[in-house]
């Protein structure tokens, strides 16, 4: 005879082997039935900052659907944004983006030099670029965003400011 202690380990193993097989065999079935499901995108951008000896380089990765307006710029609707239709509008899509980026330097407001925005067709992800001079980056500068006017409201965006071989790491998110 089996002392109880153990027929009671042993009924609840089986048990459980049996949830694992009725788990196994129910997803089994479902992906062989054909059914799809659409993945869906997180409602994060990431921002890197990163100083050189003359420029303050700024680094804006976004999920193109988050943007309020992404319907105006996908003119095929198709559900993607490809370079034909983000460079009928690609200055003013940066100047959106950069007017939410407030950078400053002792109180100042920063400037960008030169900006430009890519699509990558891979991760249907827009990136921009921007270079603020900014020589000798010594001094704080400051970060306020007003991205969550431009995409949803549970958007966060998660800032990485690099310094030669330092990182600080933060997110901003709604208020």
């Amino acid at each position: 005879a089996v002392p109880a202690t153990m027929a009671f380990v042993m009924q609840r193993q089986w048990h459980s082997d049996r949830r694992v097989l009725l788990s196994c065999l129910l997803a089994g079935g479902w992906c062989w039935s054909g059914l799809t499901v659409d993945a869906h995108t997180l409602p994060i951008s990431y921002l890197t900052l990163a100083p050189d000896e003359h420029y303050l380089h700024l680094e804006l990765t976004i999920n193109p659907f988050e943007l309020s307006f992404f319907k105006e710029l996908d003119r095929n609707q198709d559900g993607l944004i490809d370079s034909t239709e983000l460079a009928a509008r690609d200055q003013e899509v940066c100047r959106q983006l950069l007017d939410c980026l407030h950078l400053r330097r002792t109180g100042q407001r920063l400037q960008p030099e030169n900006f430009g925005l890519t699509t990558d067709g891979e991760s249907h992800h827009l990136t921009l670029r921007a270079h603020y001079p900014c020589p000798g980056v010594r001094e704080r500068i400051s970060l306020d965003s007003t991205l969550i006017s431009l995409t949803s409201g549970s958007h966060i965006s998660h800032v990485t400011w690099r310094y030669g071989e330092k990182r600080l790491e933060t997110v901003l998110d709604s208020p």
